[in-house]
């Protein structure tokens, strides 16, 4: 199955940008799927904080 994708774009500082692009490489990863596994990190936990907030 095809994952529909929207391309956005992100402003950082270059401290932040170099950081990622030595992690990503250090990691075997692009920059896209490194910075999409953090944010895919981010929001499971918030959405599981949320859920135990509302229990």
């Amino acid at each position: 199955m095809i994952t529909k994708r929207k391309n956005t774009g992100i402003r950082m500082p270059e401290a932040l940008d170099k950081k990622i692009t030595k992690l990503a490489k250090e990691q075997g990863f692009t920059k896209n799927a490194l910075m999409l596994q953090a944010l895919q990190q981010f929001v499971e936990k918030s959405e599981d904080s949320t859920k135990a907030k509302d229990s």
